[in-house]
Protein backbone atom coordinates (compact mmCIF):
# COMPACT_ATOMS: atom_id res chain seq x y z
CA UNK A 1 0.00 0.00 0.00
CA UNK A 2 1.77 3.00 -1.33
CA UNK A 3 2.00 6.53 1.41
CA UNK A 4 -0.32 8.43 -0.66
CA UNK A 5 -3.14 5.79 -0.18
CA UNK A 6 -2.81 5.55 3.97
CA UNK A 7 -2.61 9.71 3.56
CA UNK A 8 -6.01 9.44 1.30
CA UNK A 9 -7.30 6.55 3.94
CA UNK A 10 -6.82 8.67 7.22
CA UNK A 11 -8.19 11.97 5.43
CA UNK A 12 -11.30 10.29 4.41
CA UNK A 13 -11.32 9.21 8.71
CA UNK A 14 -10.39 5.27 8.23
CA UNK A 15 -7.52 5.18 9.99
CA UNK A 16 -8.98 7.26 13.08
CA UNK A 17 -6.64 5.34 15.62
CA UNK A 18 -3.43 5.72 14.39
CA UNK A 19 -0.93 7.25 16.63
CA UNK A 20 1.82 9.01 16.03
CA UNK A 21 5.10 9.40 17.57
CA UNK A 22 6.39 13.09 19.10
CA UNK A 23 7.86 13.42 15.79
CA UNK A 24 4.85 12.92 13.81
CA UNK A 25 5.36 10.33 12.53
CA UNK A 26 2.27 7.35 12.14
CA UNK A 27 2.97 4.43 14.80
CA UNK A 28 1.03 1.34 13.51
CA UNK A 29 0.28 -1.34 16.15
CA UNK A 30 -1.02 -4.55 14.92
CA UNK A 31 -4.38 -3.97 15.20
CA UNK A 32 -4.14 -0.64 12.65
CA UNK A 33 -2.45 -3.50 10.22
CA UNK A 34 -5.66 -5.39 10.71
CA UNK A 35 -8.14 -2.74 10.13
CA UNK A 36 -5.92 -1.61 6.66
CA UNK A 37 -6.21 -5.46 5.28
CA UNK A 38 -9.85 -5.63 6.38
CA UNK A 39 -10.08 -1.73 4.11
CA UNK A 40 -8.47 -3.67 1.41
CA UNK A 41 -10.52 -6.45 1.44
CA UNK A 42 -13.80 -4.40 1.56
CA UNK A 43 -12.88 -2.49 -1.46
CA UNK A 44 -12.23 -5.60 -3.19
CA UNK A 45 -16.13 -6.91 -3.21
CA UNK A 46 -16.73 -3.24 -5.07
CA UNK A 47 -17.45 -1.57 -1.00
CA UNK A 48 -17.76 2.37 -1.62
CA UNK A 49 -15.29 3.82 1.04
CA UNK A 50 -18.01 5.93 2.18
CA UNK A 51 -19.78 2.39 3.35
CA UNK A 52 -16.60 1.45 4.58
CA UNK A 53 -16.20 4.31 6.71
CA UNK A 54 -19.43 3.48 7.97
CA UNK A 55 -18.66 0.08 9.21
CA UNK A 56 -15.48 1.22 10.92
CA UNK A 57 -17.32 3.44 12.88
CA UNK A 58 -19.94 0.41 13.78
Amino acid sequence: MSIPTLRYYEEQGLLPFIKRSPAGRREFRQADLDCLCDIECLKKTGMQLKDIKQYIDW
